[in-house]
């Protein structure tokens, strides 16, 4: 390691807790892990200034909060990694996408990785100010950061496991936190954690099963944590139980074993576990387990007085099936089901099996009569999916056109669109909703005749947008307009629609019909002569429109 400046060297008390607070963080992140323990899983820390930023997308189209920045420091220390006397290192070029503002001339402590492209950092790391770092200083002050980085490592390893005998619990848990983060040697941390779960406070063992947790799963051969994470599915923390099953969700190589213990923790006395077991099952099987399991305990919890039980159990009952099964209790709880949550469960589960059948229809249909605006969404949803058994469901969605949340009716427009292909009523209900009392209705409609540059019946589709660009909803009359433009190559009508409305009177629409004729490229020749017109509009951005549209069509 570079020789440090005595401001460094001073000898302060070391510690693992998190230091003074830095920067504001504009991004979210979960808290990043005590010094060593950063020191162990970056692959370079070092103090520097920064004396030059540099921006490589500089006056390039695109740049976001994302697109990156570099900055270079001139180095003043170095705890670990390859760095010289200078460095770059890039971040996103905003707070608001976690890059980290430094600031020209300021001094920094950073930690950061390293990719092919070269140093990174971020404001989820620990880098900071260096009057923000007295707690970092301190921690490498007091330990050996002499030799290769494997030996470094082993020795932070030893440090931080050996923090889990301190007396302050705080201090414990913190050393089992950074034990998690830090991912070497788990030979050595995994039994110093199973032990630290066996004389542990309640605080102390729901962190040494969430860490032992963590490395059982990256490391399944190292160490058998198993007797352990299962002692704490028994555990008389609740919350210790929770992290417990949903540490072993993860491990699909011994669901085996680890299914049996879900089935009995959904008999256990707290519901927030329960639901936890729940939801558990439902991740083992989508994550790919396809054994047998007793669905007894799933369908005992159905009754259960706690609704996210309920639901949570339901969508694990639609993953493991059979879909016989899982039919008919959805049936039931729609039915009968007090809780919204439970219902929109039932029918998002029902959405779920991807069954196209009368009997699913005829409970999507009953799903969008619910009262819960939720439950109605998700059956319209459904419905749209239903394909050539969708047939009943078109009353019901000429009704929730008129449902008095938004959302939904834009869904059952969506649903009436699909199901238009197979049926001349939900086409017919597609044209007159072009004509309802609601405006987004007809937006909607309007933007659905045509889905995917493909419609029903095109003559009548190009009549009906035609009406509808005499729409009194600047909305209604884009989405025609930009139906319209889909229609192009197939019927040559839609242009010279399109072209009668480059002479009105308001230029947000002549701006839009160029726009809509540019993207029909070459379909649209028709509009050349009236797109040349416009070179003498009275608005620029309508000329400039033009411009680019002629230069589309004409292009080849």
């Amino acid at each position: 390691m570079r020789a440090r400046t005595p401001t460094l060297c001073a000898a302060l008390a070391v510690t693992l807790a998190l230091g003074a607070a830095g920067p504001v963080r504009a991004c979210k992140c979960i808290a990043p892990p005590p010094p060593l323990a950063a020191l162990g899983s970056a692959d370079g820390v070092f103090s520097g200034q920064v004396i030059r930023r540099a921006d490589p997308l500089a006056g390039q189209k695109g740049v976001s909060s994302l697109s990156p920045v570099d900055y270079t420091f001139r180095v003043e220390d170095v705890w670990k990694g390859d760095i010289g006397d200078t460095v770059v290192v890039r971040t996103a070029r905003s707070s608001a996408s976690c890059g980290y503002p430094f600031e020209i001339d300021d001094v920094y402590l950073v930690y950061a990785t390293r990719d092919p492209s070269g140093w990174r950092t971020d404001l989820c790391t620990r880098t900071t100010g260096m009057e923000w770092a007295d707690d970092d200083l301190a921690a490498f002050a007091n330990a050996d950061l002499t030799g290769s980085t494997q030996e470094i490592e082993d020795r932070l390893v030893r440090d931080v496991i050996g923090r889990l005998s301190s007396e302050e619990e705080s201090t414990r848990v913190a050393a089992a936190s950074a034990l998690e983060d830090m991912g070497h040697r788990p030979d050595l941390v995994m039994p110093a954690l199973i032990d630290l779960y066996g004389r542990g406070t309640e605080a102390d063992r729901r962190a040494a099963v969430s860490a032992l947790g963590w490395l059982a799963w990256n490391h399944p051969d190292a160490v058998d944590a198993m007797p352990t994470l299962f002692a704490a599915l028994r555990d008389p923390s609740v919350d210790t139980r929770q992290v417990a099953i949903h540490k072993l969700s993860m491990m699909q190589d011994k669901a085996e074993a680890i299914v049996p213990r879900f089935e009995e923790a959904l008999g256990d006395t707290s519901a927030s576990v329960r639901g936890e077991a729940a939801r558990a099952l439902e991740r083992m099987y989508m994550l790919g387990y396809d054994g047998t399991t007793s669905t007894a305990p799933l369908l005992t919890v159905l009754e259960d007085e706690d609704d996210a039980v309920r639901a949570a159990a339901l969508r694990a009952l639609a993953v493991i099936g059979p879909d016989s099964r899982v039919i008919p209790l959805v049936a039931r709880v729609l039915a009968e089901d007090p809780s919204p949550a439970v219902r929109m469960s039932a029918v998002s589960s029902l959405n779920a099996l991807e069954i196209q059948s009368e009997d699913v229809t005829a409970l999507l249909v009953e799903g969008l009569g619910d009262p819960d605006d939720v439950v109605r969404a998700e059956a319209a949803v459904g419905i749209a999916r239903s394909g050539s058994f969708g047939g009943d469901a078109v009353p019901e969605l000429h009704r929730a056109l008129d449902d008095p949340n938004a959302h939904v009716r834009e869904l059952a427009v969506i649903a009436l669109a699909e199901l238009s292909s197979y049926y001349e009523e939900a086409w017919s209900e597609l044209l007159a909703a072009l004509r309802h009392d609601i405006p987004d209705v007809r937006a909607s409609a309007a933007g659905r005749i045509v889905r995917r540059g493909e419609t029903r019946n095109y003559g009548e589709a190009v009549i009906a947008l035609e009406g509808a660009m005499l729409d009194t909803s600047f909305e209604v009359l884009r989405a025609a307009a930009n139906g319209l433009g889909q229609l192009a190559p197939m019927a040559p009508a839609a242009v010279a629609i399109l072209v009668e409305s480059l002479s009105d009177e308001r230029a947000e629409v002549r701006l839009l019909i160029c726009a809509v004729l540019g993207r029909a490229g070459p379909s649209a020749r028709e509009a050349v002569p009236a797109l040349m017109e416009l070179e003498r509009d009275p608005d620029p951005q309508v000329r400039d429109q033009a411009l680019w549209a002629l230069k589309r069509i004409q292009r080849e």
